[in-house]
């Protein structure tokens, strides 16, 4: 799923997150991925806003919640950090 997503697009969404304060470096892989669909539909700052307990929509409707359990389940429990 996130290998088309260009690894700079990752790396400046990691940044915003990180600055502020949404995810750190030991988030588990999978919260990650949940958070990068968010950011995907809600950009970076949706994401971060989500990771603070505020689910958004995009203009369709569609929530936050359910990006990040498409991302969330992406991957295998056994991928580590």
């Amino acid at each position: 799923m996130f290998e088309n997503i260009p690894s700079d697009t990752r790396n400046k969404i990691n940044s915003a997150m990180k600055n502020s304060g949404a995810i750190t470096n030991t988030t588990p892989p999978k919260e990650l991925a949940g958070y990068l669909c968010v950011a995907h539909l809600l950009g970076a700052g949706g994401a971060s806003k989500f990771a603070r307990g505020n689910d958004g929509r995009d203009g369709n409707g569609t929530s936050g919640r359910s990006y990040y359990q498409m991302g969330y389940n992406s991957i295998s429990n056994s991928v580590t950090s």
